[in-house]
């Protein structure tokens, strides 16, 4: 017994760096405005099914994890013994405005339908470009993130109506009807879309649809698509 304890901590203290410069690297993108501490927890659990703490990792995972993600896309530079990270490293702050956030989610949203392979920052920048010819987000105008926006929603129509149906299939089991206002609310839902070709009535039948059996909606997504984004007052010249 005492073997293995001692056997045990020796593992402890040689994986502790690891996730000590995990801990440095997450405080820093947090800081900078790279990735929020929940961005970090949604990409993490998508690249590691669904674990969402360094502790759930192995050292390879770990390692995977700081120079896949923190080393490689967001430029955090390892310095001295400490992992300190170098001044100015990184990339600059991500372009977070109401519409900004919204192009983020619809990307994100597309992944989780299955259309999207990469949900980086990096493969969204790529596809904006192709789009309007920019990939930084922060050199948009309105009208070009509102055509990107569009798009995106464009996109996302044919695999959500196809989820919908999916979703509407287990409803209509009846082993599934648990919550009869949930499951009315969705079927309603999912048929008053039937007829459409638009983003608003699939997503919000997609979202009763997922109510209705129990899946979470990342707040990452649902959040910024139920926020309307406020056009900006024209500037008023005095005569």
């Amino acid at each position: 017994m005492m073997a293995t304890a001692a056997t045990a901590t020796t593992k402890a203290s040689k994986a502790a760096p690891l996730t000590q410069l995990l801990g440095i690297a997450r405080t820093w993108a947090d800081a900078s405005g790279v990735m929020t501490e929940a961005e970090y927890r949604q990409r993490m659990a998508r690249m590691f099914g669904g674990r969402t703490s360094a502790t759930q990792l192995t050292r390879a995972e770990q390692y995977h994890l700081l120079t896949t993600l923190f080393e490689r896309e967001l430029g955090w530079k390892r310095t001295g013994k400490g992992g300190t990270p170098a001044p100015g490293s990184g990339r600059r702050k991500l372009e977070r405005s109401p519409a900004s956030t919204k192009i983020r989610a619809l990307w994100l949203f597309l992944y989780v339908l299955g259309e999207v392979r990469d949900s980086s920052e990096r493969a969204l920048a790529h596809y904006i470009k192709r789009q309007v010819g920019v990939e930084d987000l922060h050199w948009l105008t309105s009208q070009q993130k509102s055509d990107v926006i569009e798009a995106l929603k464009f996109w996302a129509v044919r695999p959500m109506s196809a989820d919908v149906a999916k979703m509407r299939a287990a409803l209509e089991n009846p082993t599934m009807r648990q919550d009869p206002p949930a499951y009315r609310d969705a079927l309603v839902f999912a048929e008053r879309a039937a007829n459409s070709a638009s983003w608003a009535p699939w997503w919000r039948a997609w979202q009763s649809a997922s109510a209705a059996l129990g899946r979470k909606v990342d707040e990452a997504i649902a959040k910024p698509l139920a926020t309307p984004i406020r056009k900006a007052k024209p500037i008023e010249v005095a005569a």
